[in-house]
């Protein structure tokens, strides 16, 4: 149901306007649609024929596998369900046997990490806990600077390309299966991780110091400001220290937790924490042969397939991403031109509703619950609402780990354009540090700044005027 100010803005066009804007829209859309599979149907035997190939015999039309990402991921996306099946049912025996926690998190890490090797090999995998051990003992130390500074600089070597070469050759071919998208969501992950668990450390540290002597009191007091404490980054099973078995079970289960290892979706620390406590105290009560929430899940999942049936059967058709990587884009018609543009961001978000769908979804049999989808493009205006409502997982895990610790909008207009600045160039070494991601990310971030003077015009005694 509308609320009053949304519906207040909905009627301020007439009708008769709004129904012109909705026709012309949608026909132009369509019309340029059509340019795209004449223009690029006339071009796939001359021009673009390194990037068809057939999939669907029974259309008889070539498939565009120019967009590496989705074709990897179709690729792969047996395998990985096949892997994600296991995954499940371990979690739901273990669940019906009644396991305790421990056991129950334990036998999740031990299938989780086998499912890596099966996926990845077991070199990835050794590599990878590596990894998360340094992470783990440059916390202890409760230099949140220290987190940042291995993890920061682990971004930045990665965009060197004799650094990428000699790690090729020393992961293999499982390179070719995913691995710098699970790497980077790995990175992102031992940063939540890293800094959340360094915060603990301190914390814990100064609650030492202040309490009193006596070894009783002393345990005492660390439980009752542990669990008085509100703050999400704190939250663990029991409730102890970072010492503790289960955490350390969190932990792993939380960096290497299959469903969403490979390409997300990202989700914080203390949400996960919180929602496997929740999950598996609420499993300890009354378990059940299946999740109650069971049908739902395969409802969601029936819509993703569809959706991937969708863009596998639309791409032997529209070839815009093959056209967007060759050099006849320049001499594609004005319509078939703005089209391609338009269809790599339709695609782009449909692309990652599936991918994000179904890792979140299969997800949620642990009871571990996605953030929002991707919200439809075309109904976002506004470039800071993209960034907040495409993808919530990095949205939050920016907002937490660097936007608001660098000030944020707290400390006026300045700080938060100097944070937003410094958000983007994360953003730019973390994706690959490129230069085609270099003028992309200062396409947004200027787009940001021309829209935060603008709210800051509005909100000004002048601006308040005009608008009223």
């Amino acid at each position: 149901m509308l609320t009053f100010q949304e519906n207040m803005v909905q009627e301020i066009l007439p009708k008769w306007e709004r129904w012109t804007y909705w026709v012309v829209g949608i026909n132009g859309i369509f019309y340029s649609w059509w340019r795209v599979f004449v223009e690029g149907d006339a071009l796939r035997k001359t021009h673009l024929h390194y990037g068809l190939h057939k999939k669907w015999s029974f259309l008889d039309r070539p498939y565009d596998l120019t967009d590496n990402e989705w074709t990897e991921w179709m690729i792969n996306l047996k395998l990985y369900l096949i892997l994600c099946l296991i995954h499940i049912a371990t979690s739901q025996i273990s669940r019906l046997l009644r396991f305790s926690v421990a056991v129950r998190l334990c036998g999740l890490v031990l299938c989780d990490l086998g499912c890596l090797c099966a996926f990845f090999g077991y070199k990835v995998v050794v590599f990878f806990l590596l990894k998360t051990l340094l992470v783990y003992v440059v916390s202890q130390l409760g230099s949140v600077a220290g987190i940042w500074i291995v993890l920061g600089a682990e971004i930045v070597v990665l965009t060197i390309p004799g650094v990428l070469k000699a790690q090729d050759l020393f992961i293999g071919p499982a390179t070719q299966s995913g691995y710098y998208s699970a790497l980077g969501f790995l990175i992102l992950k031992l940063i939540s991780f890293g800094v959340d668990n360094a915060q603990l450390v301190r914390k814990n540290l100064q609650n030492e110091k202040i309490c009193v002597p006596s070894e009783t009191t002393l345990n005492e007091k660390k439980i009752t400001n542990t669990d008085d404490i509100t703050q999400p980054n704190e939250t663990t099973l029991t409730g102890n220290t970072n010492l503790n078995f289960l955490y350390l079970l969190e932990t792993l289960l939380y960096i290497f937790y299959f469903p969403s290892f490979n390409r997300g979706p990202l989700i914080r620390i203390a949400d996960f924490r919180l929602q496997i406590k929740t999950s598996f105290a609420a499993a300890e009560l009354s378990p059940t042969f299946l999740p109650k929430n069971c049908l739902n899940i395969l409802r969601n999942l029936m819509r993703l397939v569809f959706w991937m049936l969708f863009m596998e059967f639309s791409l032997h058709y529209l070839y815009f991403s093959a056209l967007a990587l060759n050099s006849v884009l320049n001499k594609l018609s004005f319509w078939a031109l703005l089209a391609v543009g338009h269809l790599a961001g339709q695609f782009f978000m449909i692309k990652y509703m599936v991918i994000y769908g179904f890792a979140g979804q299969l997800g949620r049999f642990d009871g571990v619950n996605p953030y929002s989808e991707p919200r439809c493009i075309s109904w976002i205006y506004s470039y800071t609402d993209m960034w907040r409502y495409f993808d919530v997982g990095l949205y939050k895990f920016i907002t937490t780990y660097l936007y608001l610790p660098l000030g944020g909008s707290r400390r006026g207009l300045i700080s938060q354009l100097a944070a937003s600045g410094v958000v983007f160039l994360f953003i730019y070494l973390w994706h690959g540090g490129t230069r085609s991601l270099f003028i992309w990310c200062c396409g947004n971030y200027l787009v940001c700044i021309i829209e935060q003077f603008g709210v800051a015009a509005e909100r000004s005694p002048l601006g308040e005027s005009l608008v009223c």
